[in-house]
Parts: C-alpha cells; structure tokens; sequence
C-alpha cells in the first residue's frame, strides 16, 4: 500500500511540473550549474529565461533603421543562448577581431602566472623582469614601476593614445611601427609617478603579454590555450604576434562570438569550469572590480578593474576599438557579446543598447508565460537581418571594361592586377599582394562573393573576404573589400587611363588611404 501512496505521489508531483513547465507561471529559471556549454551552447526562448522577446527584437530593428554598423549580437542568461543575431554579410562560422578585448583575456593570463608562482606578486617592478635588457630613460620612477600600474593603467609613461586610430602621432601606432614593441615601450620617458593617474595605454599590456612569456615560458595563446580556451571547448583562434613573436597583449584575438561568450561566462562564473577552478575567484573579483576612476569621454568611463571596464548599469566588460564589446552582469545573470565596426561616434551605442533593450528585456529570475507571436516575430527579425540582399540588375559594362580584361599591371609597389570583365553577374581580379595570388570573384550585382584570403593580415592566417564591385564612371572601377573577420571596410578604387592605372586603398572607418599605386600594362 505505501509502495502505491509513493507511485501516486510520484505521478502527481510530474503532473504539477508539467503544468508549471507549460504555463510558466510559477518555473525557476534554469541553474547555472546543472550544464556547462564546452561542446555548445543551449539555446532557449528570451521568455523562458525571464526576458522579453518583444524588447529584444526592437533592439534589433532599432539598429537596422539606425545602420549602425554591428556585425553580430549574442545574449545568454542562465547559461543559456537566448538570442544570436548575425548581420549580413557577417555569420557565426566566422571568427571576429577583438581589437582591445583581449586586453581582459590578458589579465586572467596574468592572474594565472600569478596563481603558478611565475611571478611572485603584482607589486614586482616590471624592470626587474628584463634584467638583459637595457632601457632607456630609465629613472627612479620607471624603477619604481610595477605589474599593478601597468594592470590598471597608471604606468606614468609618456604616452598618446586618443583613439585616432591610425593617426601618426598615436603612440599605440609608433609602437607597431617600430622594430621592436616591448622596447619601444620600455624605452618611452616618464611623465609623472606610476600610479599617480589613470590613462589610456595599449603598450601597457602588451609588457604583460611579454613578462607572460618570459616567466612561463609559453607565448600567451600557448598558456590561454592549454589552461583556458581548451577546458571551454575553444579552439578556433588567432592571435598577432609581433617582431619578437610576442602575442599582442592589447589586441588581435580573433576568435568566434559564442566563444568570446564562453569566456565571459567563466568569468560570470567566478573562473569556475565544469567542477574546476580555472582562473582564481579571488583573482577574477579583484580584476573586475573598480580600482581606479577613468576620465570622463573614456569608453567605461565609470572606472576600470585590471584590465576590465566597469559598466554603468551593474558589472563589467571588456571593450575594444570598432565596438567589440563582452558585458558580464552577475546581478542578472547575463553575458552579452557584440561585435562590429563601429564608427568612433556610434563607439558606445552597445553599451546604450544594453540600457535601454536589453537589461529593460529582463522581467525577473523567473520564467515568463511564452509569447509565441513576439519569438516567432524576434526570429523572422534574425533571418532578415542575415539575409542577402535581392540580386540587383548589372548596368551595361563600359566600353573600356572590354579593352582592360585580361591585361596585367604591374604597379609600383610591387602588386599587380588584372580583371576579367565577361558579360555576367561578377568578374574576377587576380590580385598579387605580399607575394600570394588572390583570384578574387567580385559580384556586380550588390550581393557580396566571399572568397579565402591567405596572409591578408599577417602571415600565416586565413580570413574570408566579402567582395562586391561596380563602374562609377566610365574609366572607375570600385571594389567593395570586406574582411568577415575585421572590424573595417576597404574600398579599391581603380582609375584606368589608356595603359595606366591608379589603384588606392581605401579603409572607410577612418578615410585614411592605405596603398595608393601607380602601374602600367606590360608592353
């Protein structure tokens, strides 16, 4: 009789589940703890993680109508990947540039050699850990500078870096510049007392990446890799090094979104991992918490950890240059990621969007009744914006279209060119750069032909590439160059002049001309 009473029980204690789990009305949201997403993510409804479909999907359409220039939004809460939006031509098959997102990737490696006793404590002297190097300008106050000052900014260096990316007199852009980047730094003069105050300085973790290196003895991506990335199920990056063969400290991860998201939520985590404790708690509290004020008009302008930012509205964040942006907010159980290429005028509109969509989107730590016409409606939303666009007519090739094709121009700096115009949707320009030959399809008719293009940012890397092009005027060709991994846009600008040609390199974040070549068809 009691083995009945039990059954009975059993069976109406799943009857009151089911129908908890199909109203919604009175369902915990998921525990953090019952999977971790190492082979992938779970993904659920916003409603079903006590968000609002309906307010997720005005954030999108919001930055459609606005063109800003997001490539990819990711939402997860609760462990769970709530929302994924890509926009066209970006997908999630592609890695992403991080730019000065890394710079957070960088601290936990440093909380790591800490925990492994390769260095002894952050208050070591950043000298000391080069003791065969001979500075310059080396005074008490660059004696006196330690892994602390350079963690949180306050190195006392002389140092320019305004976010004019490119611009000759940013110091960031004469450091990789120069022949030697950790010397560079090294050897810049002191403009006041390390620690004294809070500013910008890329430079500055890239010393962290090197005192890395030269106390474990593995490069960055080898020690991310081995105790990081490998244990979240990543393996899919990239990351620059310079002359030296040093990983870049402040910048050139590239990595895919979910990823970035993975790595968020082991920081949400407390650096916590299927049961083991990668990263220190004690490390990541102290890194993401304020230690100091920034400046006001700073991306994270509300304080900045150890090479994280503070957000406004609850957490922290990792930031880089064109809007790449990893939002972690305990209080609500949330990681969101952005990436993009974002002009320095929209820099901080994630950070804005997460204020006024995505935060407003989460109702409470319960589940919410399922609105199936607001989802269906946030997912019909996704697909467009990652749709490509309707083939437009191709106009009439101009008459020299026809002479040019098939002609090769050797240009002065060492490229060459040569175009195949044929009646048809695309054309192909076999492009010789840096000593490797792209056959590159470029499509005539607004849509985008991807294509792989080896070294394009350094030896030994492949990235996909978006091409489209068109006639401007009867002598222009113009080339729409998109490199699905990066933040930028290029635009190719061919000039054709009887047996001449004028080729520029267009980068359209900043206008700043790149290459602009001069070559002649061979006689």
């Amino acid at each position: 009789m009691k083995n009945c009473h039990r059954k009975l029980f059993i069976a109406l204690l799943l009857i009151v589940c089911m129908t908890a789990s199909i109203s919604g009305c009175s369902k915990e949201v998921f525990s953090a703890e019952d999977y971790w997403p190492t082979e992938g993510w779970k993904t659920s409804t916003p409603e079903a993680q006590g968000m609002d479909s309906a307010t997720i999907d005005e954030m999108f359409n919001y930055a459609r109508k606005s063109k800003l220039d997001i490539h990819s939004i990711l939402i997860v809460r609760n462990g769970h990947l709530v929302t994924e939006g890509y926009f066209y031509p970006y997908s999630k098959e592609y890695r992403h540039i991080l730019n000065s997102a890394t710079k957070s990737i960088t601290s936990a490696l440093v909380g790591l050699a800490l925990e492994d006793g390769f260095i002894k404590n952050i208050d070591q002297k950043v000298v000391d850990f080069f003791p065969d190097m001979k500075i310059g300008n080396l005074d008490d106050r660059k004696k006196s500078m330690t892994v602390r000052n350079l963690l949180m900014m306050t190195a006392g260096l002389e140092w320019n870096e305004d976010g004019s990316y490119g611009a000759q007199n940013d110091s960031n852009t004469r450091m990789w510049a120069s022949e030697n980047q950790l010397r560079y730094l090294l050897d810049r003069p002191m403009k006041e007392e390390p620690g004294k105050s809070f500013y910008y300085n890329s430079g500055a973790s890239h010393v962290l990446s090197a005192i890395v290196q030269k106390t474990t003895g593995k490069t960055a991506l080898e020690y991310v890799t081995e105790r990081i990335f490998k244990p979240l199920g990543i393996s899919d990056i990239s990351w620059g090094a310079d002359r030296q063969g040093i990983n870049s400290g402040s910048g050139r991860v590239f990595m895919k979104p979910e990823d970035l998201a993975k790595y968020g939520y082991l920081y949400l985590n407390k650096g916590k991992w299927e049961g083991k404790q990668l990263i220190p708690e004690k490390w990541v509290e102290e890194s993401t918490q304020k230690q100091i004020d920034t400046p006001s008009g700073l991306a994270g302008r509300h304080g900045y950890g150890y090479q994280w930012w503070q957000n406004k509205f609850g957490g922290y964040s990792a930031r880089g240059f064109a809007g790449q942006y990893l939002f972690v907010v305990p209080e609500h159980n949330l990681v969101a990621v952005f990436t993009g290429g974002l002009a320095p005028e929209d820099f901080f509109e994630p950070e804005r969007l997460m204020e006024d969509y995505i935060i407003p989107a989460i109702k409470g730590p319960k589940a919410l009744d399922e609105d199936k016409a607001a989802y269906e409606g946030l997912l019909n939303t996704l697909e467009s914006i990652n749709k490509a666009p309707a083939k437009a007519a191709v106009p009439k090739l101009p008459e020299i279209a026809a002479r040019i094709s098939g002609k090769t121009y050797s240009m002065d700096n060492k490229e060459t060119y040569s175009f195949e115009f044929k009646e048809g949707d695309e054309c192909i320009m076999h492009w010789f750069c840096d000593g490797v030959m792209y056959d590159v399809k470029i499509g005539l008719d607004g849509v985008y032909r991807e294509n792989d293009m080896d070294a394009f940012y350094w030896k030994g890397m492949t990235t996909k590439a978006g091409f489209r092009g068109r006639w401007t005027d009867g002598n222009t060709f113009v080339a729409d160059l998109i490199p699905l991994e990066d933040c930028n846009i290029y635009r190719q600008e061919f000039r054709f002049d009887g047996d001449k040609l004028n080729a520029k390199m267009i980068q359209i974040l900043n206008g700043a001309v790149s290459t602009n070549a001069n070559g002649e068809t061979a006689q």
